[in-house]
């Protein structure tokens, strides 16, 4: 089978046009907090990226990063206060997150309006990464009936919900760990893999 590969940087470019323009179109003036804590290396890469994204697009976005005397009770207060700002449009927070935070808590009480990660259970988002693999699929006219798809990886806001994604969508899926999926990508025939680590 000849592999395809999906051109996701011309399809998130036409992407930004189309939100772009219907943000002007609506005379929209989206905020976007990101929440963050000591990140590492690479959460300051994405957050950066996510910033250069929103500047192309017309979103105004605001990092706060969590001062170190600050704990998940107070930082529960900030979240609320933005919950509650007609101002504020969208809030993620940007993991991994120290340890003295409870991160489960802190997702889960993200207004499911503004919970932009889709990781609240009444979120009325799906979880960002799947879902872009979802939409990428169906705007490369990918029919998923029937179809044997690998998805490596099964963290909880990748790997679990893009393989729920594709069953929903009666696709065949097969979840394994990187170690298992060398061993089965020689017998499987594999219509779609998707590492999801």
């Amino acid at each position: 089978m000849t592999p395809h590969i999906i051109d996701g940087k011309a399809m998130a470019k036409a992407s930004e046009a189309s939100l772009k323009e219907m943000i002007k179109a609506l005379d929209l003036n989206p905020k976007l907090i990101i929440v963050t804590a000591e990140p590492d290396e690479a959460s300051k890469v994405y957050m950066r990226n996510k910033r250069k994204a929103c500047e192309r697009i017309g979103i105004e976005c605001e990092v706060f990063e969590c001062p170190p005397s600050m704990t998940t009770d107070t930082l529960l207060l900030e979240l609320t206060l933005w919950n509650n700002d007609p101002a504020v449009s969208g809030i993620i927070v940007q993991l991994p997150m120290p340890e003295r935070f409870d991160v489960k808590k802190i997702q889960q009480a993200i207004s499911p309006i503004k919970d932009v990660d889709g990781f609240h259970p009444n979120s009325k988002h799906q979880p960002c990464t799947p879902e872009a693999v979802i939409t990428m699929l169906i705007n490369d006219g990918f029919e998923f009936e029937n179809k044997r798809c690998v998805v490596i990886g099964r963290s909880d806001i990748v790997g679990k919900p893009l393989a729920n994604m594709l069953r929903d969508r009666n696709a065949n899926v097969t979840v394994c760990l990187l170690c298992q999926a060398m061993h089965r990508l020689a017998w499987l025939q594999t219509i779609f893999m998707f590492t999801a680590l």
